[in-house]
């Protein structure tokens, strides 16, 4: 053999090539997620369920009510038996929002040693559990008891909490 180097050297770029055209990268990934998204909404189209959206969690929104602007919820629930003791009130300050019965009780636990006596937890027709910190009467008892809520550094609270929680029916 008279060229060994040439022969590696045209080798060694061959590889190189082979393994640097065969990369994946973001652009691939996008197409093919788009072609797969195309792809199921045209079979939901076919099968007549192209109106149908995934269910999402309400979310409050700030009304005024008696002149307070609160961030509200209006909803349809039920205190959960053994996690505190009625009335509930007009207006609920809500802290904690779980799927779980077990995470809102531990949260009404850990409220009820940080001084809120009145914590309880409802849950709506889902079920979704609502854990509340303090049921008022008013709508100005509830914007002070949000102001309250959030001040206190005992409760750790994440968007969208604290809000108001009413009931729908009325």
């Amino acid at each position: 053999m008279k060229y060994p180097h040439l022969i590696a050297g045209l080798l060694t770029a061959l590889i190189a090539v082979v393994f640097t055209s065969c990369k994946t990268n973001e652009a691939n990934y996008r197409a093919a997620y788009e072609v797969a998204k195309s792809q199921q909404e045209k079979n939901l189209s076919e099968e007549g369920l192209g109106d149908i959206s995934l269910q999402t969690q309400k979310m409050p929104s700030w009304r005024v009510v008696d002149g307070d602007s609160l961030y509200i919820l209006p909803e349809t629930f039920a205190l959960v038996k053994d996690c505190g003791e009625g009335p509930v009130g007009t207006f609920n300050v809500v802290v904690g929002q779980f799927h779980q019965i077990f995470n809102a009780k531990a949260m009404r636990s850990r409220l009820m040693a940080a001084g809120y006596e009145k914590a309880m937890v409802v849950q709506n027709t889902e079920p979704f559990f609502y854990v509340i910190a303090v049921p008022c009467t008013t709508a100005s008892e509830a914007s002070a008891a949000v102001a309250a809520v959030k001040a206190d550094k005992n409760i750790t609270l994440k968007a969208p909490l604290p809000f108001v929680l009413v009931s729908s029916r009325r």
